[in-house]
């Protein structure tokens, strides 16, 4: 039969195949007309024949259908115009608009083309990188839903093993429905084998394919720790919508006993919540603990928000004891803020919960509350003259030791002005005010009771001027500064609740005040002054070195011993950064002795390789008279499936120990992951003791493991 005569057939039974090459399984109820209408369709075969009636038409040898919905490949496709059954048989294939793959025995497609059975089928899910079985079945058929639901199923997403076809893993069901619009599985009645072996039965459940989130079991998760005993971790996941869901856990000790979990998601338009929870009937301590940590917020409008957060725990280890986490304290705040570019007002209250040893809640202060207040004006066109008043007014209790209510006010002047040469010149003056009313027990050495001010004018010029190289390769750039205020202004009367910390470093060098809060305060005449040298192109430092100094005319008794200003001429501070390979980097900060040169504070960190492959990151800390530490993280990428990344974190103060020591090799094949990690733990924290761990865990690809 000529080509001629099949295409002018095929003209007139166009709407019939373009339905068929539809295949009746993936797409919507539409009338032949409209489908003949919209769809353009090409039918390819070796040989047509057709009856003496005419009514039924055959299609042998490479059949080949195509439309924009899809393609069909068969070795046979029947059609009877009577009954208008379709049957296509002799390895069938056909690929559907969203990628999904159907290998097929046969396919029989009913009167209306929507619903049909399908015999000896194999799906492909098109997510999935590599080829081979995902889904097979000896019977299929579409419900009038679109889903695709197959008999005595199997569902697995690994490659057969090369010597005997097995599969890593795979489940088997009396039923399996697969809903390729949703990217979810179900089952019913099902196994899962591990090469070949069953090993779990599950009468129902359901999971995603893809990254699409669904309600259901996670993998476990297997341990054995000498503080905890051998442990199962187990959870379930609830999608309650696309913005909200919600995780249970149970975590299964045999030395310490069941703990119970939540964790809670919301995020809706103005609003979000996260909560995390724990709570335990400790077999150790016979005594329940727990904790719980919250955000919450609500925003208004932009700038204008509300919120709480949450972070609280049932005693000082409990964090530490099962979650290895050791905070100093837990900070638990509410808030109500409004900002924009020219203005920040603040209402907040924290409760400070004390972790360290030796802590007493009575003694532990607690803001309630403290409202903030800042406020820039711009005095000229060009917004280099500015003005900005600020106040700061606090109340701080405990039920044990001092109180006080603090008010604190501050207005300034800048200036600051930038010449053709390069100059810059940065002016500051300024007049702050302090109210303290204090109420001390008898008991407390920290200021006296009654009420106290302070008043502190000062004034400030900062300048500083880049050079730069011919070649543009390297910029120095000098910068000094020089502060005038009285000397004083710390009496022993305003105790220091919010000043203890201070030490000088490259990030506040060139700061009026160092100081963190508002109890102490620098004054007098001091002069600072450093310079900053840059070798590099302009998107990319390849060097870096900065150093700087400050010189006060007068000692001041209330600078701590160790902070680095204890003296007139205080110490050097600098920095130093390389990056003399794309894979290669250093910094170190660093603080000098300014008569002995002795180092009393060095930072380093260095990094070899790339951060988000193969890498060593080594960083080493060193307090004169405290504690010296070194940290090496690694990750080592053998090859796509083996991988191994450690941690060895060790205190060099006297004779040294090893605070932890970690390591975890991973295998990832097409289809699972395991990984087993150990750890040393090497230090105690009260009721915490030294211990080692090791942990098991196997994740089943595509069954919702990414979210444990």
């Amino acid at each position: 039969m000529t080509n001629y005569k099949t295409m002018t057939h095929l003209k007139n039974t166009t709407s019939l195949l373009a339905l068929l090459a539809l295949s009746g399984l993936f797409v919507a109820d539409a009338t032949a007309q409209d489908t003949s209408k919209k769809d353009e369709l090409s039918l390819v075969a070796d040989h047509f024949e057709y009856s003496q009636s005419g009514t039924v038409v055959s299609a042998k040898g490479a059949v080949n259908i195509m439309s924009s919905h899809g393609k069909l490949w068969a070795d046979r496709l029947v059609y009877n115009t009577n009954s208008g059954e379709v049957v296509a048989s002799g390895n069938v294939v056909y690929v559907n608009e969203d990628n999904i793959t159907l290998f097929l025995d046969s396919i029989e497609l009913d009167g209306d083309l929507k619903a049909g059975v399908l015999k000896n089928i194999r799906v492909k899910m098109g997510e999935l990188e590599h080829a081979g079985p995902r889904l097979a079945a000896s019977e299929a058929s579409r419900t009038a839903k679109g889903v695709l639901s197959l008999k005595d199923a199997v569902y697995s997403p690994c490659k057969p093993c090369a010597e005997d076809d097995t599969l890593p893993w795979r489940i088997t069901a009396s039923e399996i429905e697969y809903d390729a619009e949703n990217s979810m599985v179900s089952y019913e009645d099902a196994a899962l084998d591990i090469y070949g072996v069953p090993v779990a039965y599950m009468p129902y459940f359901k999971h995603s394919i893809d990254n699409t989130p669904a309600s259901g079991l996670l993998a476990p998760r297997f341990g054995s720790s000498t503080r905890t005993g051998f442990e199962t971790k187990l959870a379930y996941y609830q999608h309650i919508a696309p913005n909200h869901d919600a995780t249970a856990r149970l975590r299964l000790m045999t030395d310490r006993g069941a703990m119970l979990g939540l964790e809670h998601r919301l995020q809706g338009e103005q609003w979000y919540n996260n909560l995390t929870a724990s709570a335990i009937e400790d077999d150790l301590t016979s005594s329940w603990r727990s904790h719980i940590q919250s955000q919450t917020e609500y925003v208004f409008k932009p700038g204008r928000r509300a919120g709480l957060n949450l972070n609280l725990a049932s005693d000082d280890t409990y964090l530490d004891d099962f979650f290895d986490k050791n905070p100093s304290h837990l900070a638990s705040t509410a808030y109500l803020e409004d900002a924009s570019k020219d203005h920040y007002y603040a209402a907040t209250a924290t409760f400070y919960q004390d972790q360290k040893v030796d802590s007493d809640d009575g003694k532990t202060a607690q803001v309630l509350p403290q409202f903030i207040y800042e406020k820039a004006f711009n005095l000229g066109h060009n917004k280099s003259h500015s003005l900005t008043l600020s106040a700061n007014a606090m109340s701080l209790y405990r039920s044990e030791g001092t109180q006080y209510n603090r008010l604190v006010t501050d207005v300034e002047y800048r200036d600051v002005k930038i010449f053709n040469s390069g100059d810059k010149f940065d002016f500051r003056a300024n007049i702050r005010t302090d109210l303290y009313q204090v109420n001390t027990d008898t008991d407390s050495s920290a200021g006296d009771e009654g009420t106290y001010g302070r008043f502190l004018p000062q004034i400030s010029l900062q300048w500083e001027r880049p050079f730069i190289s011919a070649t543009g390769y390297h910029k120095m750039t000098p910068m000094a500064m020089l502060v005038l205020s009285p000397r004083g202004g710390n009496p022993d009367e305003i105790p220091n609740e919010d000043s203890v910390a201070y030490e000088l470093d490259t990030s506040n060098l060139f700061d009026a005040n160092r100081f963190a809060g508002y109890d102490r305060i620098e004054s007098g005449p001091r002069f600072i002054y450093g310079v900053d040298n840059v070798w590099g192109h302009a998107h990319e430092t390849q060097w870096r070195i900065f150093v700087g100094q400050s010189y006060r005319m007068y000692n001041d008794s209330v600078l701590p011993d160790t902070g680095g200003t204890e003296t007139k001429v205080s110490d050097w501070v600098g920095l130093i950064e390389a990056k003399p390979h794309e894979h290669v980097t250093f910094s170190s900060k660093f603080r000098i002795d300014n008569s002995s040169i002795d180092s009393r504070r060095l930072d380093n960190i260095i990094t070899i390789g790339d951060r988000q492959e193969s890498h060593i990151l080594l960083t080493h800390s060193q307090l004169d008279g405290g504690p010296e530490e070194m940290k090496i993280n690694g990750r080592y990428h053998f090859n796509e499936k083996y991988s191994f990344e450690g941690e060895f974190h060790r205190d060099l103060t006297g004779e040294g120990r090893s605070l932890n020591t970690e390591g975890q090799i991973t295998y990832t094949d097409d289809c699972y992951k395991l990984s087993f990690k150990a750890r040393r733990r090497g230090f105690d924290n009260r009721n915490v003791p030294p211990s080692t761990d090791y942990l098991f865990n196997v994740e089943l690809l595509t069954l919702g493991s990414r979210y444990n």
